[in-house]
């Protein structure tokens, strides 16, 4: 399994903002439905594994993982709490709780800063505007910052050549 690891060594504000994201975990909500134990445990437990936090999960996926679940973000728009062993396709028809999609959110942060790339941060902007299943999912403000505070270091703007 392949571990992401940082291009370079992140500076002060990068650090600061890596570890909001770090220790960001969603309020369980009143009106939230707890997703019930699978009777079988899936070959791969979106939502357990989204469970123990954005840098847990981040250091759990495969480069391959992740970049299937930005895809699944990005072209299917759906988000289930299992798919197969090779994220091929969902294992279960429950939607991803509301809780598992702003980790998700988080992990694509987090991934975006660590790897200064801007399809995870594309990718969180787009379960931001809940382009995915399941719809009307709210993200959680303090998130949202942490967002916009990232597009400065993922896409930093350059002095115009004029």
């Amino acid at each position: 399994m392949t571990k992401i690891s940082p291009k370079a060594e992140p500076d002060a504000g990068i650090r600061t903002l890596i570890a909001q994201i770090d220790t960001f975990r969603p309020s369980q909500r009143a009106d939230e439905v707890v997703s019930p134990k699978h009777e079988a445990q899936p070959a791969f437990d979106l939502e357990e594994l989204l469970s123990g936090g954005a840098r847990v999960a981040l250091g759990r996926l495969s480069d391959a993982q992740l970049d299937r679940l930005r895809r699944k973000i990005e072209v299917a728009r759906k988000l289930y709490v299992a798919y197969r062993p090779n994220l091929s396709g969902p294992a279960s028809t429950e939607p991803l709780s509301a809780s598992g999609v702003n980790q998700l959110c988080a992990v694509m942060l987090l991934a975006a800063l660590l790897r200064r790339d801007a399809r995870f941060l594309n990718s969180a902007f787009k379960l931001m505007d809940g382009l995915s299943i399941p719809a009307n999912v709210a993200i959680a403000d303090d998130l949202i910052s942490l967002a916009y505070a990232s597009l400065d270091v993922v896409l930093p703007l350059e002095p115009s050549p004029l």
